[in-house]
């Protein structure tokens, strides 16, 4: 209620000297102001009224009223716990194990002191293996360890997801995992070096283990090629070598009455190319 108007009020009501029982049913209109017992008594003095003290006296015990008191409950609301979204990750093929680092982890507000737990997932297995996170609780970084399938190169969307130990609240984040290709190199067995009569037969030098390399380059085209540092000592060189076949023949023929050291080197070149640091031959030399 407005203090103005009560004031106007009681001052009515004495200036035309009504019963006291009146003001006692405004004073209970009013709801007994705070400020009642002051404004009674400016307006008792404003009237020169000489009954100050009794009608003090007689108001007193209505006005003393308890103090009215109640109580605020505040529910705590249970904050979902926080961590940075993180950008793209590329990678070579074969590249095993990759680090990242998440930031920005809590358990929410600064009140909430609470453990988090964590889910990872993979959208192509065929590409990450297996993850892992090493955490700490309390700490705001974490390392995801993503250990990347042998041989293998695509995409797969990473999914981390932190849930508080209430198991009422979780954050995700997404980004996506680029594995690049990277060409293996062709494979052969080794060459066992040779000592030959210079009789000028020909000899046959089985060529073993050929293949593109692991199995995701099967396609691949395979070439044989060849060099001698000694064309006086050796000639007729040639490969005998039909493609998707793992053996294959390499063929010359030494001088007759010749004698001394010919070094041979055969290359098996394939034709995946050598981008983000690929290899597309391998050579032995006996």
């Amino acid at each position: 209620m407005n203090k103005r108007f009560c004031l106007r009020e009681l001052q009515m009501v004495m200036a035309d000297n009504l019963h006291l029982s009146v003001l006692f049913l405004i004073i209970r209109h009013f709801s007994l102001h705070s400020k009642l017992l002051l404004i009674l008594h400016w307006c008792i003095k404003l009237h020169r009224m000489q009954t100050e003290e009794l009608l003090l006296q007689s108001l007193l015990p209505m006005l003393m009223v308890p103090d009215m008191a109640f109580t605020i409950t505040v529910t705590p609301i249970n904050d979902p716990p926080t961590i940075d979204p993180h950008a793209d990750v590329t990678v070579n093929e074969d590249a095993n194990t990759i680090h990242v680092v998440l930031t920005g982890i809590s358990g929410g507000s600064a009140d909430e002191d609470q453990g988090l737990g964590f889910i990872m997932y993979s959208s192509d297995p065929t590409v990450v293996d297996s993850m892992f996170i090493n955490y700490a609780t309390g700490d705001s970084e974490a390392t995801l360890e993503i250990t990347i399938n042998p041989d293998s190169a695509g995409v797969s969307i990473i999914r981390i997801q932190a849930i508080d130990e209430l198991y009422s609240n979780l954050v995700t984040i997404d980004f996506n995992f680029f594995v690049l290709a990277v060409n293996d190199e062709p494979t052969f067995e080794s060459i066992y070096d040779e000592n030959i009569l210079n009789d000028g037969v020909e000899h046959a030098v089985p060529l073993a283990g050929i293949s593109e390399g692991p199995a995701n380059e099967a396609d691949q085209t395979l070439t044989f090629d060849f060099t001698n540092d000694n064309n006086t000592l050796l000639s007729n060189l040639s490969i005998d070598y039909t493609e998707s076949s793992t053996i294959g023949t390499l063929r010359y023929t030494p001088a007759a009455g010749e004698e001394g050291v010919a070094n041979i080197t055969v290359r098996l070149s394939d034709d995946g190319g050598t981008l983000n640091g690929g290899s597309d031959y391998m050579e032995h030399t006996f």
